[in-house]
């Protein structure tokens, strides 16, 4: 079964085999810090943007890259007048410009 834009992994009609799990729809810090580690490690960029609807997990990510690269770690601070969608389409927007993303396959934002 597809839920919101799971079929981009899953495939339209379940064709590539997978099943949603929870561990597909909630990734671990420690995987999002080893993937986020990872691209970092390949592609050296010089900011880290981070969008999230929950934990930005800010902290970790400059415990854990901080020293290591040199790295700006940024997200976006929604104004208290500005409704959380209005945030959203921000955050799209900035991901739709970035030259690399890690998203997760079942989110629609991806």
């Amino acid at each position: 079964m597809n839920f919101f834009a799971s079929a981009q992994c899953l495939g339209f009609n379940l064709e590539k085999g997978l099943t949603l799990t929870n561990d597909i729809c909630y990734q671990s810090e420690g995987n999002i810090l080893k993937q986020t580690e990872q691209m970092i490690e390949n592609t050296k960029p010089t900011a880290l943007y981070v969008a999230a609807d929950g934990n930005h997990m800010i902290d970790k990510f400059q415990k854990r890259f901080n020293k290591r690269f040199d790295l700006k770690i940024i997200k976006y601070e929604r104004p208290s007048s500005q409704s959380q969608g209005e945030a959203a389409h921000i955050d799209l927007y900035i991901l739709s410009r970035a030259q690399y993303a890690i998203v997760n396959c079942a989110s629609t934002f991806s």
